[in-house]
């Protein structure tokens, strides 16, 4: 628990596989997503190229707009190699992510948009 709520940014890296499973629910905030990446590039079982599979689900992300979305494209939390899948399910975190893929361009491995899980992981390799 965190300030009496669950925390709304978890991941699990599965080394064997060289995957990292992120999950966003509820409420995410610029600071907790901006936490999750701090956490994630300083754990030890983490390298830059692995695969992540970001279930976004119904997540709430009223914080993101195009300010904080440039502000993790200057991040370097993800290298170039990275295959990375993001499944949503509603429009507006749909757009955030389309906007993040778009403008970053390959700086962040290659990023895909899903609406579907299985789909996610099938391009993934893990299905």
């Amino acid at each position: 628990m965190f300030r009496g709520r669950a925390v709304s940014v978890t991941y699990k890296i599965d080394a064997r596989h060289d995957v990292v499973y992120t999950t966003l629910r509820g409420r995410v905030s610029f600071a907790e997503f901006t936490g999750y990446l701090q956490r994630l590039a300083a754990d030890p079982a983490f390298h830059s190229d692995m695969r992540e599979l970001l279930d976004a689900g119904d997540a709430v992300t009223e914080e993101f707009g195009v300010e904080q979305m440039m502000s993790f494209r200057d991040s370097h939390v993800w290298g170039s190699e990275a295959r990375r899948a993001f499944v949503c399910h509603n429009d507006l975190a749909f757009g955030l992510f389309r906007m993040f893929q778009i403008t970053s361009a390959g700086v962040h491995g290659h990023i895909e948009i899903f609406r579907d899980i299985e789909e996610a992981r099938r391009w993934l390799g893990l299905g």
